[in-house]
């Protein structure tokens, strides 16, 4: 595999001043990002009361190809929408992500 390297797009330092006001608040972005990749499915496991466990959230979204991974993934706080537009490639769903990062 070729080496591959991370970028950071200048729209990090907007991006890291907001900060969610609450963890149902976070959870949601990851609900709205399984959207966006057009998943038809999202379980989320939630820990149990008080435990160090993580909530897990699993969608069956699109993936993305080693192209997208290279060019958008690794490209800290890209756009997503300024790339790829206002609505989903398959569902054509109008893209929820509050931030529009991938």
């Amino acid at each position: 595999m070729d080496d591959v390297h991370f970028s950071v797009n200048t729209r990090l330092t907007r991006l890291l001043g907001e900060t969610y006001r609450s963890s149902e608040a976070a959870l949601k972005e990851l609900v709205d990002n399984a959207w966006d990749a057009d998943a038809k499915n999202v379980w989320i496991t939630l820990p149990t009361a008080l435990s160090s466990d993580p909530i897990i959230v699993h969608d069956d979204g699109s993936g993305m190809t080693s192209l997208e991974m290279r060019n958008e993934y690794l490209n800290i706080a890209s756009d997503k929408r300024a790339r790829t537009g206002e609505r989903t490639p398959l569902l054509k769903r109008k893209v929820k992500g509050r931030k529009g990062i991938r």
